[in-house]
């Protein structure tokens, strides 16, 4: 049986998520509101799934 492995990123704040540069998007940088955004998603998922993620 194969059981697939998915790696959960937990920022602290939306200022952490801006702050994390991809280098294959340097000059893009992530906006006030997109950030919010992410963190907020990434909390619902995290509360959602909290049973699943170790």
């Amino acid at each position: 049986m194969i059981y697939p492995i998915v790696i959960f990123l937990k920022y602290k704040s939306t200022k952490q998520i801006r702050e994390v540069k991809d280098s294959r998007y340097l000059t893009e940088k992530v906006t006030t509101k997109a950030a919010k955004e992410m963190f907020e998603h990434a909390l619902k998922i995290e509360s959602e799934y909290k049973q699943l993620i170790n």
